[in-house]
């Protein structure tokens, strides 16, 4: 009995050694590697985090890069699925590094392919981005909203999300950061191009960014997404980049490429080993490596390699030292938490983009896309009550493609080498076309709610004011509304007030048909466009009018005018009003000055010498540029209307067809309106742009936004982010003395001070910061931004003062008021149609695509 006994005991000891050892189990176990090793320059592991970078663009027609990436989902997720019941550090893993496909490939798969993708979630061999990919600065934080919550919450929940990763771009912006925690996602991840810009800490990396809430987040700033490879590879693999579509280049198949046998793993293991002694001796003391692993087809937008977890199982099989791990971006950020989490620096301040000037090789695209930011603005505007379904959907999908447009890849692989291909066309068409479209949508939707706020009502004209301050200034009617009615002036109904109409233009035309039914056009008098003037229309109401056509003459403002001084050349130099100590601006206003760069070897411009030491990289800097400004055409003219006075004037430069500054001086508050209007010769040669605004030498600090998030620029940002440039939202701030006074643009997001920076690595403010320079153009970035943007352009800036120490809330609100457009309603006296307007006058999302 016993002996029987014994020998039961025995086969059960027996199943349950061989079940345990050798049987593959369904259930998915969650438990981590615990291999590493010491003795290999103490490094105990290298933890290599295994993604697709992510460019709309790039290396195809963004429609098809997006097409891909959904389909290395599946790749990555049969992949994971196939080595799922191997010991976790035998297991294939990937992070999905764009949240965008990712949400695209859930909505279109199937209910079983979305268990799955749970599962390898749960078994932590597949993590997901918060981001929905990698951005520039250029968002507003109603955008910003958006991007972090991209996907539905009850999705979102699921996918265990631990980090915000961002690739290529040398910046992060502080309100995406406290829109991570709030969403309690506490890591970055940075794989920083160092090319035009760099790091705030020596790469690899790692710091702790406190926020102004005192909140922090671990950031690691690693190598490059594609410098994986490397660690065991003398050189690339890849040759150069070429499209899918190319067939006769592919992807790295098995036998090309991490070769595992003994020969070559040998040979990988002296390149690892090397590389890592190498770090040793720059410094690098972590007992740990992590890096980031992309595939060598293309290195952007290529997929997972399944040979990656081949040539890992084989070095760990080999006793290879250190221990490769395959990990997510969640779960390496864990890890260097665990393991230096205690020992890193905090900083604080804005994080700035080195790589943010690429957006100004668009001026058109970039200033249509703020104006749909503007838009948008209007849509949320109270005045049309509480927005229906329809409206809420297509403002979302207006927001997205916002976002698109600030994503930060803006054209092929080729751009500046072969700018006029159709390929380059093709992607920055694409590219413009989430800047165009959006505006269009904003537009049109604005136009609903305008149409179904106001159609039912009086006849009349309903000016809105949709903005969060108080506006005078004039407001602009198309005559072809007055239905070949000369109107002259116009009645606020409620008041009885009637107010002047100033027409410009000579006439309009229209089509006319004679007896034997021929057309023709015939002139229209009246001018083209007329023009009123209202005072201080409160914020988010709207004023009914009447259109009249008897003649009214304007009360002049004739008291408390402004001091204005001209030069030899008949051009503004200052502005004074009542209660200001100093002018509002000073001389130089609206100069321009270009920045000809006079190298054509953009890659060096941002690879080499931005790298150098400081007093070599600044001397070939001043050997390679070359400043020229335009000069007066002739002297200037000035308009006088009865509140204000208009300031024009032609100048000439040799890189211009034409140009005009104009400045518009109001009367009655401390405010100069300025437009600067200019049509570029066609050059693919590097060159900068710029538009100066002097203010007086008391004004020394600078304040501005980004994203809605203040900052003092030159000195509340984290160590080596930029300073040679900023992204602001849309204005800029000096408190003085005597009050505020405040620039802003609805055009342009970049602006440097006290002239010239590009290449200087500033650490510090200018003597002259009180000099702003509106960047207008930057063709100077290499590959994948346009390098020509020629023909017609206009810029819109606004100079005002405020007696007081404006908060960045009004601040804001008083900018805005100039650039929200401010919705108009015509109504005529007939009724509409009810069916008609049930179809065409309800805000709803667009019905279709085409």
């Amino acid at each position: 009995m016993k002996s029987t006994i014994s020998k039961l005991l025995s086969g059960l000891l027996f199943l349950f050694l061989f079940f345990s050892c050798n049987t593959k189990t369904e259930n998915i176990a969650e438990s981590d590697s615990s291999i590493e090793g010491k003795d290999t320059l103490d490094f105990k592991y290298i933890d290599i985090v295994h993604v697709t970078h992510t460019d709309y663009g790039y290396t195809d027609h963004a429609l098809v890069d997006i097409d891909l990436h959904k389909r290395f989902i599946d790749v990555a997720l049969d992949l994971a699925l196939q080595s799922q019941n191997e010991k976790p550090e035998s297991r294939f893993v990937w992070t999905v590094e764009a949240l965008d496909p990712f949400y695209s490939w859930w909505v279109e798969t199937t209910e079983k392919r979305r268990n799955d993708m749970l599962k390898m979630i749960k078994n932590k061999q597949i993590g997901i981005n918060a981001m929905p990919f990698h951005i520039h600065p250029y968002a507003s934080s109603e955008q910003w909203d958006e991007m972090l919550n991209w996907i539905p919450e009850e999705i979102r929940t699921q996918l265990d999300i631990k980090v915000g990763m961002q690739h290529d771009v040398n910046g992060f912006p502080r309100i995406a950061a406290t829109k991570l925690l709030d969403r309690d996602i506490n890591y970055v991840w940075m794989g920083i191009n160092q090319h035009w810009g760099g790091s705030p800490v020596e790469q690899p990396g790692a710091f702790w960014w406190k926020m102004p809430d005192s909140r922090k987040l671990l950031v690691w700033s690693g190598y490059p997404y594609w410098q994986g490879y490397l660690f065991f590879a003398e050189r690339e693999w890849r040759l150069q980049q070429r499209e899918y579509a190319n067939t006769q280049t592919t992807w790295p198949r098995n036998g090309n490429i991490l070769l595992t046998d003994e020969a070559s793993m040998r040979e990988s293991h002296e390149v690892c080993i090397k590389r890592l002694k190498d770090l040793r001796d720059k410094g690098y003391d972590y007992p740990f490596l992590t890096l980031t692993f992309t595939n060598e087809w293309r290195c952007d937008n290529d997929g997972p390699m399944p040979q990656l977890l081949t040539f890992i199982n084989k070095w760990n099989e080999m006793g290879l030292k250190p221990v490769l791990r395959m990990k997510t971006a969640g779960e390496a950020m864990k890890n260097i938490e665990k393991e230096v989490g205690d020992k890193l620096e905090t900083y604080e301040g804005e994080w700035q983009d080195w790589w943010a000037f690429g957006g100004a090789s668009m001026p058109r695209e970039m200033q249509v896309a703020r104006r749909g930011v503007y838009n948008t603005k209007a849509i949320k505007s109270p005045l049309w009550g509480t927005l229906n379904d329809g409206a809420k959907t297509e403002l979302k999908d207006i927001n997205r493609l916002l976002c698109r447009y600030f994503e930060h890849t803006y054209g092929s692989n080729e751009t500046s080498d072969y700018p006029y291909s159709l390929y380059t066309l093709g992607q920055l068409n694409e590219k413009g076309s989430f800047a165009y479209r959006p505006w269009e949508r904003s537009k049109y939707l604005l136009g609903q709610l305008v149409r179904n706020k106001f159609t039912d009502m009086d006849e009349g004209l309903y000016v809105s004011n949709v903005s969060n301050a108080s506006y005078t200034g004039w407001v602009k009617l198309d005559v072809v509304g007055f239905r070949e009615v000369d109107y002259k002036s116009v009645r606020d109904v409620k008041t009885n007030e009637t107010y002047p109409l100033f027409k410009e233009g000579d006439y309009v035309w229209r089509w006319v048909v004679d007896e034997n039914l021929n057309t023709s056009r015939e002139a229209v008098p009246g001018g083209t466009q007329a023009w009123f003037w209202i005072n201080n229309m409160p914020a988010n109401s709207y004023t009914h009018f009447m259109l009249e056509t008897s003649e009214v003459k304007a009360t002049e403002v004739k008291t408390d005018l402004p001091e204005l001084t001209f030069d030899k050349n008949n051009w503004i130099t200052s502005a004074k009003w009542k209660g200001m100590d100093e002018p509002l601006f000073t001389e130089g206003l609206a100069d321009f000055m270009v920045v000809n760069v006079n190298d054509m070897d953009r890659y060096s411009q941002g690879d080499v010498y931005m790298h150098w030491e400081d007093e070599k990289r600044l001397k070939k800097w001043e050997d390679i540029t070359e400043i020229n400004w335009a000069k007066p055409q002739n002297k200037a003219k000035v308009r006088e209307t009865p509140y204000s006075w208009i300031i024009s004037q032609d100048m000439e430069h040799p890189r211009l067809k034409s140009m005009r500054r104009e400045v518009e001086i109001f009367k009655e508050i401390p405010r100069a309106k300025v437009n600067v209007f200019f049509d570029r010769i066609s050059s693919i040669a590097p060159e900068v742009f710029y538009a100066r605004f002097p203010f007086p030498k008391g004004c020394k600090q600078p304040v501005a936004t980004n994203g809605g998030m203040p900052y003092e620029l030159y000195k509340d940002q984290i160590p080596n982010s930029c300073k040679d440039f900023f992204v602001i939202d849309s204005w800029v701030k000096y408190d003085s003395q005597d009050g505020t006074r405040i620039w802003s643009s609805g055009d342009i997001p970049i602006v440097n001070f006290g002239g010239h920076s590009m290449g200087k690595k500033l650490q510090n403010a200018p003597e002259n910061v009180n000099e702003l320079f509106g960047m207008l153009y930057n063709n100077l970035w290499v590959v994948n931004f346009c390098v020509d943007s020629p023909g017609e352009m206009t810029f819109e800036f606004d100079l005002t003062f405020d007696k007081g120490k404006p908060s960045v809330e009004k601040v804001r609100d008083i900018t805005d008021s100039y650039y929200i457009p401010m919705p108009i309603m015509n109504n005529p006296k007939a009724r509409e149609d009810a069916i008609v307007n049930k179809y065409l006058n309800t805000p709803q999302r667009l019905t279709g695509s085409y």
